[in-house]
């Protein structure tokens, strides 16, 4: 899951955007394109989460948004929708408890400092199965 030939192949499909956003410049999404453009998905990451954040951080959101690039593309050979939207609600929070799991085994092998891997341990408490 953490090998570099993966993360090499997501960057060659796709544009990593910077941008503003209403919510403080923190939010990061992923989109795939369709129609014949060069690459296939874009990966969209707040200014916030580049200027104001740790390279820890920016590694994170980059991981994460890629590990929803590869579950939608394993949903769409699959034969179902690749986009997150059409999940169910406890498919959506399934997916994102999932992702924040690795996301955090991925900061603690990178020596991330605790208060940043606590900070995503708060944004996954939504996510947890009740």
């Amino acid at each position: 899951m953490y090998a570099p030939e993966t993360y090499l192949s997501i960057t060659s499909e796709s544009n990593i955007q910077s941008f503003l956003d209403r919510d403080g410049e923190r939010f990061s999404s992923t989109n795939r394109i369709e129609g014949g453009y060069e690459k296939t998905y874009w990966i969209l990451t707040g200014f916030g989460s580049i200027r104001e954040r740790s390279k820890y951080h920016l590694a994170g959101v980059i991981f994460h948004e890629s590990m929803h690039l590869l579950m939608a593309e394993k949903r769409i050979s699959e034969g179902r929708s690749g986009y997150f939207s059409d999940l169910s609600q406890k498919e959506q929070k399934q997916e994102e408890f999932f992702i924040y799991k690795r996301e955090i085994d991925l900061l603690v092998r990178m020596n991330t400092p605790i208060k940043e891997i606590q900070e995503i341990g708060e944004w996954m408490e939504p996510y947890k199965p009740r």
